[in-house]
């Protein structure tokens, strides 16, 4: 088992292949190993790494970790222990979550993102808002002309307004306190209790040990974001307020394969983790942190998803007045749910485009949403 440590805690990960870095991060229900067969599907070309967050799988089980925070500081660390100065990034559900937040801090480090299932929500007012980075037309310069002498008048309007409420600044990094190593054998067991086969001919060996020492630069300040309009926009804290068990269901009937394996990382997970890490969500903050990031963003989700939603319109016309058709795609995929890397078997050659096309919207998919011309 690969493994480092955080202030003490213990972080999991796993790694196939070689040359660019890819990140995968996991959801709420599972844990690194439902992306084996993504990693499968890239070693050949790709360093492709797969980490437990803390309260899944295999990491530690700490209470005090499990908000979205801390497991922001635990990729962080992760980054920095594999000396990895930039790499593209897959995320689901939770790891869509972290990485937004992880990617305003650290824009420098990703090199572009895939949000699978990402908590993409409508909060009713997004025509009315102005998104961070939005480019406003300057006014035109006043003309020299005197103003006309105004009626008098016994009393003035009074305009009220709304107070604002800043967001909490960014927390500093983690200490890393120490290193781990390769294993490949617990990887070819973790494949074997899946029943999984990772002989791929051609295909070179991962690399022992761990990579290259070099570290990461230090981070910026994260730009702020705005003031929220409205406070407790959080679908997510009664969406995810059921067991386990129950949840998954919701993704896969029990007779279904997956619902078998998934269910062998339900038991490894604290529900704590889950309850914690959306404690603090809210939908208008998610929206806007993903305005801020520069690197290329790709979306997918499942029209039949009960757990985050097929985001609609409303959503994708907020994003795309910060994104241009090559910094922004959306892909719907239908008849699928909140696993499409386990339902669709064109999720893997989707992720391959994702990685290896210059420019995202050249990427040839069935359906795609696009912008209204104006």
């Amino acid at each position: 088992m690969s493994a480092f440590t955080v202030d003490g805690d213990l972080v999991h990960y796993e790694k196939l292949g070689r040359d660019r870095p890819v990140i995968l991060l996991h959801g709420w229900i599972g844990s690194w190993r439902y992306w084996i067969p993504t990693m499968q599907q890239l070693q050949a070309k790709f360093s492709v790494y797969a980490l437990d967050f803390f309260g899944f799988g295999d990491s530690s089980k700490n209470s005090q970790k499990y908000t979205l925070d801390k497991q922001v500081e635990l990729l962080a660390a992760f980054v920095r222990e594999l000396g990895i100065q930039k790499a593209a990034f897959v995320a689901h559900g939770l790891g869509a979550l972290i990485l937004a937040e992880y990617a305003r801090r650290y824009s420098a480090v990703v090199h572009r993102a895939l949000f699978v299932s990402a908590p993409l929500f409508d909060t009713n007012d997004l025509a009315d808002r102005n998104p961070p980075g939005e480019r406003r037309p300057l006014a035109p310069p006043p003309l020299n002309i005197p103003p006309k002498p105004a009626p008098p008048s016994t009393s003035a309007p009074t305009i009220a307004t709304r107070p604002s409420t800043p967001l909490t600044p960014a927390h500093s990094a983690p200490t890393i306190v120490s290193g781990g190593t390769i294993d490949r054998a617990t990887l070819a067991r973790t494949a074997a209790d899946l029943k999984l086969d990772f002989s791929v001919p051609g295909v070179p060996s991962p690399i022992a040990g761990s990579p290259a020492t070099t570290t990461t630069p230090p981070a910026p300040p994260p730009p702020p974001l705005p003031a929220l309009g409205n406070a407790n926009q959080n679908p997510l804290s009664e969406r995810l307020n059921s067991d386990l068990e129950s949840l998954l269901a919701k993704c896969f009937r029990r007779s279904e394969p997956a619902f078998e394996k998934l269910k062998l990382d339900i038991a490894k997970t604290d529900a704590a983790a889950l309850r914690l890490s959306v404690m603090n969500f809210d939908s208008l903050e998610m929206l806007d942190k993903l305005h801020l990031i520069e690197a290329p963003l790709v979306f997918v989700h499942g029209s039949e998803d009960s757990i985050t939603d097929n985001p609609n319109e409303n959503v994708w016309n907020y994003l795309a007045r910060t994104k241009t058709d090559e910094q922004l795609l959306a892909l719907p995929m239908q008849g699928v749910r909140h696993f499409p890397m386990l339902e669709n078997d064109r999720f893997s050659q989707l992720v391959t485009d994702f990685l290896e096309k210059a420019d995202i919207s050249t990427i040839e998919v069935q359906e795609r949403w696009r912008r209204r011309s104006r």
